[in-house]
């Protein structure tokens, strides 16, 4: 699963009728140039504007990897919203850890700070999905019990191993299944269809949540713009001078009064499953969510940003 923040600029130019049109056909130039089949979903206002597959089926759930980090941060928020935690909640005490395993804060672990490191849900190590999927339920327990490199502590480091921590938290604290505490926090209130990855389903608090892209969509118009809540409300992490902030599970930047929230995510074990995901959300507007079949380098996916960006605001009626 990749890193997922890239710094983009917006260009000022109002979106307009054509502008679906524009997007489809960014994101099929985009695929034609990496030999790749996709599938991606277009809303505007709430309501579903065009959904459109590329060799893959719209209708049908794909991997969300990375973008399931979104769901386990507004699902960890709710249980803030609730009077259970704060920000400052420590792991250990929710988890029934002693002798100082565990001693990191909620917050810290939705903003990658808490300096768990390294990652060993990627690189080589994690090369074999079979051997991937059977490590990952240990992966929150065994990041806590190594502790925390103390030269990164504080310090922004992207690691699913945060997010595998924060699904346990959500699991000891309601009682429940991460999957069941989180589906009535986070997925009922927005009335989209959702399933555990078949393939990644134990990875499930930091990439293994599969949605339709319409019902992706739906869950970003539903958590940030239909119901007021405030990405940046919560924990944050700035990245000085840049503009924008890690919240919660995804990137923020604020632009006309609003907020662009964006994220990547992606799932790449050769010949065993390659897979991508993208969804932004600008000024409580547009909404884009995409999938694909690719196994990506960094600078793809600066493409795949800049094209979809020229397409939505590069040119308007």
């Amino acid at each position: 699963m990749w890193r997922a923040v890239l710094i983009w600029v917006l260009l000022a130019v109002p979106a307009g009728a054509e502008t679906p049109a524009r997007v489809q056909d960014a994101f099929q130039g985009w695929r034609d140039e990496r030999d790749g089949n996709g599938a991606l979903a277009s809303w505007r206002g709430g309501a579903e504007v065009a959904v459109t597959g590329h060799g893959l089926d719209p209708t049908a759930r794909h991997e969300m990897a990375s973008l399931s980090k979104a769901i386990t941060a507004t699902c960890a928020m709710a249980l803030v919203d609730e009077g259970r935690w704060t920000p400052e909640t420590r792991a250990a005490d929710v988890l029934g850890s002693d002798d100082g395993v565990g001693d990191v804060a909620l917050g810290a672990l939705i903003t990658h700070t808490a300096g768990l490191w390294p990652d060993a849900t990627q690189g080589l190590r994690e090369s074999l999905l079979p051997l991937a999927r059977s490590r990952a339920p240990r992966r929150g327990a065994q990041a806590l019990e190594r502790g925390v490199d103390a030269t990164r502590d504080g310090a922004y480091w992207y690691s699913n191993e945060n997010y595998a921590v924060l699904g346990d938290m959500i699991a000891a604290e309601t009682g429940q299944s991460y999957e069941d505490a989180c589906r009535s926090r986070v997925l009922a209130p927005a009335g989209v269809d959702v399933a555990p990855s078949e393939q990644v389903g134990p990875m499930l608090a930091w990439g293994g949540w599969t949605l339709t892209v319409s019902d992706y969509a739906a869950f970003h118009h539903y958590w940030y713009a239909a119901s007021g809540r405030d990405p940046l409300a919560g924990p944050r992490h700035a990245f000085v001078g840049a503009g924008y902030f890690y919240g919660a599970g995804l990137c923020v930047r604020p632009w006309r009064q609003s907020q662009n929230v964006w994220h990547f995510g992606g799932h790449c074990f050769p010949a065993q499953l390659n897979s991508g995901s993208f969804a932004a959300s600008y000024a409580r507007d547009w909404a884009v969510v995409l999938v694909h079949d690719l196994c990506l380098e960094w600078d793809d996916m600066l493409a795949l940003d800049q094209v979809l960006v020229a397409a939505l605001f590069g040119a308007g009626e």
